[in-house]
């Protein structure tokens, strides 16, 4: 249960950085939320957080299978349940390192982004 807080966490943190760089590029918190919401809608609703992917439309499961959300949300299931072998036929292994990959290259992209911007308003 703690490494499947800590992977929910630890996502969050990287997915928040996109955040930080658009609350620095736009004039108003308002604009912050609704650029927010644009972003995290498909990433929320095109993933297997409510249903199970292969229930999906062909056409969707494309996006599913390549939404971090959905890697995020598989993870925290195979290690909740306990399970190696998880319902999307990727082991729990596989599915923490699209989870990792996911972090890492949301930090490597926004991070700089962010600081970039910050440092041109100042």
């Amino acid at each position: 249960m703690l490494l499947a807080f800590v992977l929910m966490v630890v996502f969050a943190v990287s997915l928040c950085w996109v955040s930080v760089f658009i609350g620095t590029m736009v004039r108003s918190s308002g604009a912050v939320q609704g650029i927010s919401f644009l972003i995290t809608f498909p990433l929320t609703f095109g993933s297997s957080t409510f249903v199970p992917a292969n229930t999906l439309p062909t056409w969707l499961q494309g996006w599913v299978s390549v939404n971090p959300v959905t890697h995020v949300i598989e993870s925290m299931r195979g290690l909740l349940n306990g399970d190696a072998a998880l319902a999307s036929g990727e082991t729990l292994g596989l599915e923490l390192l699209w989870v990792l990959i996911s972090c890492v290259v949301l930090w490597a992209v926004f991070f700089p982004l962010a600081t970039w911007a910050y440092r041109r308003k100042i």
